[in-house]
C-alpha cells in the first residue's frame, strides 16, 4: 500500500508540542481556566487573578503545558509566593515580569531557563531563594530596587548567569550574602555592598572574570568564606572591611590582577590556606598582631610581593609552604621593635630580610587618624605603619594597647569616656 508521507507528518506534528505556528497570545485570570490546545500553543502569556500553587494549580500548568511559552507578564496578577520548581527549565521563556506584590521566590523556581534576558525584582519581593535563577545563562541584566525590601538571597541564587553584566547593586537589608550568589557570572563586571553586610560566604563571587575596579568591602564584614573572590581575574584592588575576623581557605586565590598594598585590620585572626594564592601582582602585605598562624600556600606565588609588615612580636607560626615558589631573601619582613632576633630564628620567617618596622609619627601622617565609638567599639582609622595604639580609661588607666597599621578597634565595656593615644597624639571618644 502506498503511504501518504505528507500525512504522516502532519499526524506526527499533532502528537507533538505544537510549533510557533500555532503561536498566540493568552490573556487570562489563570491559565487553569485555558484550555489545554490554547495552553498549548502560547507564546505570549498574562495572567492578572489570584494564582494558585497547588499540584495542578497555574504554575504547574505553565511548566508542564505551556511548552511554547516565551513571554510571561504577571505584573498585575496577586501572589505572595512562586513556589519551588515553578518554572524550572523553561528553555523557551525569554522574558518575565514579575508580581508587583510578589513576598517570595522559592528555590529554583526559573532554574536554568536559559533563555531569559533581563530580569527586575519588585521592590516588595523579600525572600529569593536558593538557586533560583542559577543557570539563566542569558540574563544579561539584573535591576534590584533601591528602595527594595529584599532582605535574603538564597545559596546560588544567580550562580552560572554567565551573560550577565554591569554593575549590580544589593540592597541595604541584606546582611548576609550567601555561598555563590554570584559565582560563575563571567561577564559580572561590579558589584555595590551595603555598608552594613555582615558577612560574604564561600563561592558568592568565584569565577567572575571580568569584576574589576575596587571593591569596597564596607565596614561591618566579620566573615569572607572560602573562595569567595577566587579566581576574579580581573580584579584589581580590594579594601578590607575593619571588622575583619577571618579570611577564609582561597578567598582570593588565583587573583592575579589583584595589585597594591593589602593591609588586614587588627580584627583579623584567621586567614585560611591559600587565601592571596597566585596574586602574582601583590605588593605588600599588612598582618595585624592577633592572626594564630599563616598557613599552607597562603601566599604561594605572589611574585610581586616586596614588603611584608607584621605586628607580632612574637613570631606567628608559618607553614613551610606558606610562601612557595617565592625568592623570600628579596623580600622585606617589617617586625616589631625588638623581635628582629626571635623572627631571624624562626621558621619560614628567618629566610626573610628582616628589618625592624619604622613607626611614622611625623604631623603630617597623625592628621589623618580618627577614632570614634560605633557598636559598643572604638574604632581608629588612618593609622600610619607600625602605629602603637593605647586605650585608657579617664582616669589614666591603660585598658589596652597593640601595634597596628590601618585600622584597629577596642571593644568597650562600660559607658564612659575613654583616650585613645596614637604615637603620643591623644583622642577622647565617649560611650
Amino acid at each position: 500500500m502506498k503511504k501518504n508521507l505528507p500525512l504522516l507528518i502532519l499526524a506526527f506534528g499533532m502528537l507533538t508540542c505544537p510549533s510557533l505556528s500555532w503561536a498566540q497570545n493568552v490573556t487570562s485570570a489563570n491559565i487553569t481556566s485555558v484550555s489545554a490546545d490554547k495552553q498549548a500553543a502560547a507564546v505570549n502569556v498574562t495572567l492578572t487573578g489570584t494564582l494558585t500553587t497547588n499540584n495542578n494549580g497555574d504554575f504547574r500548568q505553565l511548566r508542564d503545558l505551556c511548552c511554547n511559552m516565551a513571554s510571561l507578564n504577571l505584573k498585575s496578577a496577586s501572589c505572595s509566593t512562586i513556589p519551588k520548581n515553578a518554572l524550572h527549565s523553561r528553555h523557551k521563556l525569554k522574558t518575565l515580569i514579575l508580581p508587583d506584590r510578589l513576598s517570595t521566590i522559592g528555590t529554583q523556581a526559573f532554574f536554568a531557563c536559559d533563555s531569559l534576558e533581563a530580569l527586575t525584582i519588585p521592590a516588595n519581593t523579600s525572600n529569593i531563594g536558593a538557586s533560583a535563577f542559577a543557570q539563566c545563562k542569558s540574563i544579561t541584566t539584573l535591576t534590584i530596587p533601591q528602595n527594595s525590601n529584599l532582605y535574603n538571597i538564597g545559596s546560588y541564587a544567580f550562580e552560572g548567569c554567565e551573560s550577565l553584566s554591569g554593575i549590580v547593586n544589593i540592597p541595604s537589608k541584606i546582611l548576609v550574602l550567601r555561598d555563590g550568589v554570584f559565582a560563575g557570572c563571567k561577564n559580572l563586571e561590579g558589584i555595590s555592598l551595603p555598608e552594613n553586610l555582615q558577612r560574604i560566604g564561600a563561592n558568592a563571587f568565584a569565577e567572575c572574570e571580568k569584576l574589576s575596579g575596587e571593591i569596597n568591602l564596607g565596614r561591618m564584614i566579620t566573615h569572607i568564606g572560602a573562595s569567595a573572590f577566587a579566581d576574579c581575574k580581573s580584579l584589581s584592588q580590594i579594601s578590607m572591611p575593619r571588622g575583619l575576623q577571618v579570611l577564609g581557605d582561597a578567598a582570593f586565590m588565583g587573583c592575579d590582577k589583584l595589585s597594591g598594598n593589602i593591609v588586614l585590620p587588627s580584627n583579623t585572626i584567621q586567614i585560611g590556606k591559600g587565601a592571596f594564592m597566585g596574586c602574582s601582582s601583590l605588593e605588600s602585605i599588612v598582618i595585624p598582631a592577633d592572626v594564630a598562624e599563616i598557613k599552607a600556600a597562603t601566599f604561594a606565588g605572589c611574585t610581586g610581593l616586596r614588603t611584608i609588615n607584621i605586628y607580632a612580636k612574637e613570631p606567628i607560626p608559618a607553614n613551610a609552604t606558606a610562601f612557595a615558589g617565592l625568592d623570600c631573601s628579596q623580600i622585606i619582613l617589617s617586625v616589631p621593635a625588638g623581635s628582629e632576633e626571635a623572627y631571624k630564628d624562626a621558621p619560614v620567617w628567618k629566610n626573610f630580610n628582616i628589618q625592624v618596622a619604622t613607626s611614622i609619627d611625623n604631623a603630617e601622617a597623625l592628621c589623618n587618624v580618627s577614632a570614634s565609638v560605633e557598636d559598643g567599639h572604638v574604632w581608629i582609622k588612618g593609622l600610619p605603619q607600625a602605629s602603637a595604639v593605647k586605650l585608657y580609661n579617664i582616669q589614666g588607666q591603660l585598658l589596652e594597647s597593640t601595634l597596628a597599621e590601618g585600622t584597629a578597634s577596642f571593644s568597650l565595656q562600660n559607658r564612659g569616656v575613654y583616650i585613645v593615644k596614637v604615637n603620643g597624639s591623644s583622642f577622647k571618644v565617649q560611650y
